[in-house]
């Protein structure tokens, strides 16, 4: 992400360089949403797979066949736990991405509002500046 460089004016920055902040932040917001949802998509994908597997799981515990049919169910269901164990560790890291970029979100979102809050002290300040020189009598 580039640093966006705010050109000052006569009262404070420029409404161009105030405009290209906002729109950047109105983006920023607008990416962290998008990469959340997709995450929780996937979350959601992933968990919907690993319940098939436990479901795959438990039918081929379900009865006891001969013994050669129960030593193919064993390789069968160790390759399923196998699948199940990462399915579950893909959830796992989904989940914690998830979360990180809900923290990222929360972030941006109280650098904004710090960003706002500065923006809205300037603009006072430059409001100010200008009725009191109307006051005194100045013109710009």
């Amino acid at each position: 992400m580039q640093v966006l460089r705010l050109k000052r004016g006569l009262f404070g920055y420029t409404p161009e360089s105030v405009r290209l902040l906002l729109a950047d932040r109105d983006k920023m917001f607008i990416r962290a949403a998008e990469v959340a949802r997709a995450a929780e998509a996937l979350v959601l994908e992933l968990r919907a797979e690993v319940e098939a597997l436990k479901a795959q799981v438990e039918d081929r515990q379900g009865g006891l066949p001969a013994e050669s049919e129960a030593a193919d169910r064993r390789t069968d269901r160790a390759a399923t736990r196998v699948e199940l164990d990462r399915a579950a560790a893909t959830v796992a890291q989904l989940t914690t991405d998830v979360e990180t970029a809900r923290k990222e979100l929360e972030d941006a979102r109280e650098l904004a509002r710090v960003a706002d809050a500065q923006l809205a002290r300037r603009t006072a300040t430059s409001r100010s500046f200008a009725r009191s020189r109307e006051r005194n009598g100045e013109t710009s």
